[in-house]
């Protein structure tokens, strides 16, 4: 595992062929430090161990909202995408996803791509 690295792209989805047409899409884009993790938990326990420097993830796991996960990353400052099926509407509950990036389920590379340099405040190629 990846997770002691901050160049890495830390992609939270449970269903593994949207995590590897993710992870294709990131390596074509030019990130080749990508890692996954299917499940809330598995997500708070890898950033007790790393600092991503960025985070890519969908808004329901089936062990539950990804909401801690995103109050975590705000709180450390780190950036993060959402990329779900639901729509933004659907999240309004959970505050910590308000002004996210967000990505409809799914997505074109040049979509993903345009996401990551929002969130991450680059400016557009």
């Amino acid at each position: 595992m990846t997770a002691d690295r901050t160049d890495v792209i830390l992609v939270v989805e449970n269903e593994p062929l949207i995590a590897m047409d993710l992870e294709g899409m990131l390596h074509a884009a030019g990130f080749p430090a990508v890692d996954h993790v299917a499940s809330v938990s598995e997500a708070l326990d890898w950033l007790e161990r790393g600092a991503p420097h960025l985070v890519i993830l969908d808004l329901v796991m089936r062990d539950g909202s990804t909401g801690p996960v995103a109050r975590r990353l705000r709180a450390a400052g780190k950036p993060f995408v959402v990329y779900s099926g639901h729509s933004r509407r659907e999240a309004a509950h959970e505050t910590t996803f308000g002004d996210a990036v967000w990505l409809s389920k799914p997505c074109r590379p040049s979509d993903l791509e345009s996401a990551i340099t929002e969130a991450l405040g680059l400016p557009g190629r």
